[in-house]
């Protein structure tokens, strides 16, 4: 026997936690239960790598593995760093720890990031024009990055290193460099449009 409509937006609820008029509505729009069910689906992703910044395949890997929980998957993103680039090269683990922070220097929304120093070598010659300068929160004199410490940026400065970066790679040829410098500038500028981060620590890690 053939289900009900309401029968069938019932059963469509398991996985499309919307009220039933919701519901409905995505079954009339798409025509079945299996395109509504792929509609919401990747609704649900585009939504999760918006407010994760991650890509669609890492928040459908989350989807998935979260059952349909949108909200737990974005928990569990933003809980797992970002690594621009190789995290270990001949066996080298020194890099720069990135953390968003918000206006008192506290813990921000976001993503932390990891870039191991010689990913970071192609990279640094971009935030060059920005010392010397006085720190943000410490308000001591920076004249240049730290290996060993911290590196505060604020964020329109990294929105601006970003478009640097990407101006930079539109005139390279596509190979690894370029692909990290897109990759830097993406994690830059997902970070820095969170409401909350007023800065980026670059923490200088051996």
């Amino acid at each position: 026997m053939k289900p009900t409509v309401y029968e069938t937006v019932r059963l469509l609820q398991q996985t499309i936690p919307l009220p039933v008029q919701a519901v409905l509505a995505l079954l009339k729009q798409h025509g079945s239960p299996e395109a509504a069910r792929a509609a919401y689906r990747a609704d649900q992703i585009a939504h999760i790598s918006q407010t994760a910044g991650c890509s669609e395949t890492e928040a459908a890997e989350h989807y998935d593995k979260h059952q349909g929980n949108t909200e737990r998957a974005i928990r569990a993103i933003l809980r797992t760093p970002v690594y621009l680039g190789e995290p270990v090269i001949n066996g080298e683990k020194s890099g720069y720890a990135i953390t968003p922070l918000d206006e008192k220097g506290n813990e921000a929304a976001g993503r932390h990031a990891f870039i191991q120093s010689e990913n970071f070598e192609p990279v640094k010659p971009l935030f060059a024009p920005y010392f010397p300068r006085q720190c943000p929160l410490s308000g001591q004199e920076e004249h240049g990055l730290n290996p060993t410490s911290d590196n505060y940026f604020p964020a329109a400065q990294c929105l601006e290193i970003a478009d640097r970066l990407r101006q930079t790679a539109s005139g390279m040829p596509d190979n690894g460099t370029t692909r990290l410098f897109l990759a830097v500038a993406a994690y830059l500028e997902t970070s820095c449009r969170q409401a909350d981060c007023r800065y980026l620590d670059f923490y200088g890690t051996l």
